[in-house]
């Protein structure tokens, strides 16, 4: 069944479900880094049993690629889609169209554009993940042969008349533990478990497909401005901006230009809607409207609240 014939609750179902397919795909492939660990002995660190490490880690970030891309190709849309379904209830009931077409140009050529941002975004952090295996691996491999610490831990192992066996797995204990917390994505310099790292941007990525699918089929039926829809357990920064209205082009005097859309920070659960000033006029609210809407606002930086709720992970 296509997904503009399934219900509200249908989609939403099936989105939450993609999210999840997504957070699977990452959890399989941190299962398998870990247990390349955990099979390969390390004790001597030998130059090939380095590279067959680096090998199999290559191959399982390669299959996480393809699966991003599969992903993507498959969730956007239909994230986009449910944009365009919310601009389509709201602009049937404003009487502005009685039907939406869901494929004009504007919504392939977005949904092509979309799809490409978030692969490319997961396949950077999958990246990172191969760059943070490399460098662990040849700094151990580097300190086993070189640094002087180990060294010393070496030379007093064998005045001690302790097994360079005993000595190597301390140098092993070391490495997994560092490994342990499986942070293995690293982005801005900071390390983050791959399953939350992966749910997390799944879910602020299809909001945002949702959120341009509504600003184009807005602008596809000629209508520029779009409200900020009110929601049950709004967040205290996002309450300020319920109700207020956004010019998309910028070229209405009365409202500010739209700069910012939802989601505002992770697990933003804000919507924007499409609204026309025929339809505040004739409700009264319009003057109302547009003082709250020129109203001033809390300044916030919304990648840092993004990059602090990965910095908790």
């Amino acid at each position: 069944m296509p997904f503009n014939e399934l219900s509200p609750l249908q989609r939403e179902l099936y989105l939450k479900l993609q999210i999840e397919n997504l957070v699977k795909i990452y959890k399989g492939a941190q299962f398998k880094l870990g247990m390349q660990l955990k099979k390969v002995d390390l004790t001597d660190f030998q130059r090939y049993r380095a590279e067959a490490l680096l090998k199999q880690v290559n191959e399982i970030v390669g299959t996480l690629n393809n699966g991003v891309y599969k992903w993507a190709k498959d969730t956007i849309p239909y994230s986009y889609e449910r944009g365009i379904d919310l601009a389509g209830e709201r602009l049937k009931a404003l009487g502005t169209t009685r039907f939406v077409s869901y494929d004009a140009k504007i919504h392939t050529s977005s949904i092509s554009a979309l799809v490409d941002d978030v692969t490319l975004e997961l396949i950077t952090a999958n990246t990172s993940m191969s760059k943070f295996f490399n460098r662990v691996i040849r700094q151990t491999q580097q300190s086993l042969l070189q640094d002087a610490e180990i060294s010393k831990m070496i030379a007093e192992g064998l005045i001690e008349g302790q097994a360079r066996r005993t000595v190597s797995d301390e140098i092993l204990k070391g490495l997994r533990e560092q490994l342990g917390k499986q942070q293995y994505i690293v982005i801005n310099g900071r390390n983050y478990r791959p399953d939350s790292y992966a749910s997390l941007i799944a879910r602020t990525r299809t909001r945002e497909a949702s959120s341009q699918g509504t600003i184009n089929t807005a602008l596809r039926y000629g209508v520029d401005l779009v409200q900020w829809d009110a929601h049950a357990e709004v967040c205290e920064y996002c309450a300020q901006f319920s109700g207020r209205v956004y010019s998309i082009s910028g070229a209405d005097n009365d409202f500010p230009m739209l700069t910012e859309k939802p989601p505002l920070h992770p697990n933003c659960r804000c919507v924007i809607v499409p609204i026309t000033r025929n339809n505040l006029e004739a409700r009264g609210y319009l003057n109302e409207v547009i003082k709250l809407s020129n109203a001033p606002s809390i300044e916030i930086d919304s990648f840092s609240r993004f990059e602090e709720v990965l910095a908790s992970i």
